[in-house]
């Protein structure tokens, strides 16, 4: 059984922020897309998408703490920035840009921690976005 990785599972919980903006329609069909999108790849993995949806509201406490002047922009950015980085907020060497797919990707070691480990990354990505010089516009 493969477990989606942190990387994927942190984008996933910052665009369901992102559509939840857009009210509860656009919201179930942003979900029912990734739910098809995704259960081949990870079809053992049935927390997924329960645990991201969970982490949406602490996901948009963060956005307003910072005084985002547009959430919906801000949350775009911050998954588009969070794609690029690794498990570790780092830059992918070249290695791993080149095998970095579903297929090479490693199963999450601990599934059940994932939200923990990701709202405290989610936090580090936006003090990381400041420090690139993204304003919250």
């Amino acid at each position: 059984m493969k477990f989606m990785p942190q990387d994927m599972f942190e984008v996933m919980a910052i665009s369901m922020a992102k559509y939840k903006l857009l009210g509860d329609e656009e919201f179930r069909k942003f979900k029912f897309a990734m739910h098809e999108a995704y259960k081949n790849d990870y079809k053992g993995d049935v927390l997924w998408l329960s645990q991201a949806e969970e982490l949406i509201q602490d996901i948009q406490q963060l956005v307003t703490k910072i005084k985002a002047k547009d959430a919906f922009k801000y949350l775009t950015v911050a998954s588009e920035f969070r794609q690029k980085l690794d498990e570790n907020l780092e830059i992918p060497s070249a290695t791993k840009k080149i095998f970095g797919g579903n297929f090479f990707t490693r199963s999450h070691p601990s599934p059940s921690s994932r939200k923990e480990i990701a709202l405290k990354n989610i936090a580090r990505l936006m003090v990381m976005m400041a420090a690139n010089g993204y304003v919250h516009d």
